[in-house]
């Protein structure tokens, strides 16, 4: 991240579950059942059914980078919106007839070409937007992977279960299907539709989810944790992350609704550091949101539905 300058984002929003016609069913019958033990929710929390207070953003589901990128310099950035959010930018399975849930399997984490177009024309979308005064949503499928085998939108041959340079089968759980609603292990842990369900527990999976999300953030927050690993991990067991990565970086994200009270170890040097999301340093002063470091290496922040922090040694003050 540049600091000075004011950055586009991207909130992750994690598609957990996909409902859709036309998937493929399960290669093979069930051959296992999860783990018993889960996490639990308190059984006095109720969604409160509002959308927190702030700006408005439009969906614009499954447009070319190109086209959102004139949108918000024709129309979207002057008349006032905040935000767009976009499809799912990394490489999907190729169906005949193209259906718009083809988008939702993935095959990689490349941006390289996928239905709405190439790497270079999401980023330039990216900063395009930034300059209309627009920030960009991404929606971010992070649960599963295919349903089948094939070749992918950026020319990847695979197979279900295993994916050229980044999950192979043991990254899945073991095949079961979604087929009871009153059980979280069965819901969480097994197959809808197919679908191979990533692993989450496994740090592997983590890790290269972690550099997806990041990469996504900003190309130059990725560069300032270049060479580093996922360390720190932290869960509500339900839908809130943080990690650090190395002593160089920190990300936290809040999926759902509700706020969360994170209070994580980080081996980021004791600071005040400027949120690289909602605009990072500017001169001495942050843009947007300040975190600080404790002197014992804690970072404790209260995060809303919807929100991310991301912050990296060029962001302290």
């Amino acid at each position: 991240m540049i600091p000075g300058s004011r950055t586009v984002v991207a909130t992750l929003l994690a598609l957990a579950w996909l409902g859709c016609s036309g998937c493929e069913e399960p290669a093979s019958p069930p051959t296992s059942q999860p783990p018993a033990r889960r996490p639990t929710l308190d059984p006095t929390y109720r969604a409160s059914g509002h959308m927190a207070a702030g700006d408005v953003f439009v969906h614009l589901f499954e447009w070319k980078w190109t086209d959102i990128a004139s949108e918000c310099e024709n129309v979207l950035g002057p008349l006032g919106y905040r935000a767009v959010q976009v499809s799912p930018p990394q490489e999907h399975i190729l169906q005949p007839g193209f259906p718009w849930w083809q988008r939702y399997q993935p095959v990689s984490y490349s941006i390289e070409r996928n239905r709405s177009g190439s790497g270079a024309e999401f980023t330039q979308m990216v900063q395009r937007c930034r300059t209309a005064g627009v920030d960009i949503y991404v929606d971010a499928v992070i649960n599963h992977m295919t349903a089948g085998s094939g070749t992918g939108s950026n020319g990847t041959v695979y197979t279900k279960y295993n994916y050229p340079g980044l999950h192979t089968q043991s990254d899945s759980h073991s095949p079961c299907t979604v087929n009871n609603y009153q059980s979280p292990a069965n819901v969480q842990d097994c197959e809808l539709l197919g679908l191979a369900d990533l692993h989450t527990g496994r740090s592997e999976v983590r890790q290269r989810i972690a550099d997806y999300l990041i990469g996504l953030v900003r190309v130059g927050f990725r560069s300032a944790v270049a060479g580093t690993g996922v360390n720190d991990w932290w869960d509500n067991g339900a839908s809130a992350i943080a990690f650090s990565r190395g002593d160089r970086g920190f990300v936290a994200l809040k999926l759902e609704a509700g706020t969360v009270t994170i209070d994580v170890a980080t081996p980021l040097p004791a600071g005040t550091y400027c949120d690289a999301l909602t605009g990072g340093p500017v001169g001495a002063a942050c843009a947007g949101r300040s975190v600080d470091v404790s002197a014992s290496g804690r970072v404790q922040l209260d995060l809303e539905a919807g929100a991310a922090v991301a912050l990296h040694v060029g962001t302290r003050l």
